[in-house]
């Protein structure tokens, strides 16, 4: 008995059509009703070469952080592997789940950014290890290195 016959889940989740940044979130989730999902597979494709390309294989989790290049198109695709073995074909069709492009000049100005100093950072909290994390709470606190050190803003987030 193969998996999933029926198609489309797993299923990488759409993406915003533009990526303002190089490095940005892609998540993907899945069932099989039958006996559960084991692990992911992820390709993605560069469309500059339209050479498909292994990401993460065997993988457990359902989001990781994708490193880009500026001025490229990617598409994304995922298959599944249940408890039984048995090993989803990957989605028909040239462009998979999902499709980007990354556009680093197309990025919003930051009015909040102060030009004195020396660097920006982008900051991405993704835990996927729900041993040790409740999953409907974040906290996170920015501290400055400017002299003396300061604390700048702490944020706690939690989903209903």
């Amino acid at each position: 008995m193969a998996l999933m016959k029926h198609r489309r889940t797993p299923l990488v989740q759409p993406l915003d059509p533009l990526q303002t940044q190089t490095q940005f979130t892609v998540r993907w989730s899945g069932s099989d009703a039958r006996s559960g999902l084991n692990t992911y597979d992820l390709q993605y494709l560069d469309q500059a070469d339209g050479i498909w390309r292994f990401w993460l294989t065997n993988t457990t989790i359902t989001a990781a952080i994708f490193s880009a290049q500026d001025g490229h198109n990617y598409c994304y695709r995922s298959r599944a592997v249940d408890m039984a073995g048995n090993m989803e074909d990957w989605p028909a069709g040239d462009t998979g789940d999902t499709c980007t492009n990354v556009d680093t000049s197309q990025a919003p100005p930051q009015p909040w950014w102060d030009a004195n100093y020396s660097y920006q950072r982008q900051i991405v909290v993704l835990n996927n290890d729900t041993r040790y994390w409740r999953p409907d709470t974040i906290f996170i606190c920015i501290l400055t290195r400017i002299p003396p050190p300061q604390l700048q803003h702490c944020l706690l987030h939690r989903n209903p």
